[in-house]
């Protein structure tokens, strides 16, 4: 990818945000992926089964569905970003408390902690400033 097509990429943002713009495509990647099985129809599907344990009904499992794309599409870019890390916020911490309320599995939750965590942290962090470095700078030596 050429510089030039970099930059209409990013737009006139700094061409260092690109670690930004591949943390938070990962990030939405996965909720597309999650959000369209939840689309899926039949009685092998896991959501399926999953929603009726909830109570619902199944329209919830497409809402949720809905949820999870857009929030997605909304958290790729940067200046949606914070509006996509929202919803997809309020449908990891929904997943959390059906896995302790409705699924009794307070170990099930964790994996939704952890997506959330991850989603906070990346919609969070700044472009403008540099990495942390891992490695002592010349001056604190000695």
């Amino acid at each position: 990818m050429t510089s030039r097509a970099l930059e209409w990429l990013v737009g006139n943002r700094r061409a260092s945000d690109l670690d930004g713009w591949v943390l938070r495509g990962g990030v939405a990647l996965f909720f597309v992926l999650m959000g369209a099985e939840k689309f899926a129809n039949g009685r092998g599907s896991p959501w399926v089964v999953m929603f009726e344990q909830i109570g619902l009904g199944q329209w919830f499992r497409y809402f949720t569905g809905v949820v999870e794309v857009v929030g997605a599409l909304l958290y790729v870019m940067p200046w949606t970003c914070s509006i996509g890390a929202m919803l997809l916020s309020c449908a990891m911490l929904g997943a959390m408390t059906v896995h302790i309320v409705v699924r009794h599995s307070v170990a099930a939750s964790l994996y939704p902690a952890v997506v959330l965590l991850a989603i906070i942290a990346i919609a969070m962090r700044r472009s403008d400033e540099p990495p942390a470095s891992i490695t002592r700078h010349p001056e604190t030596r000695r």
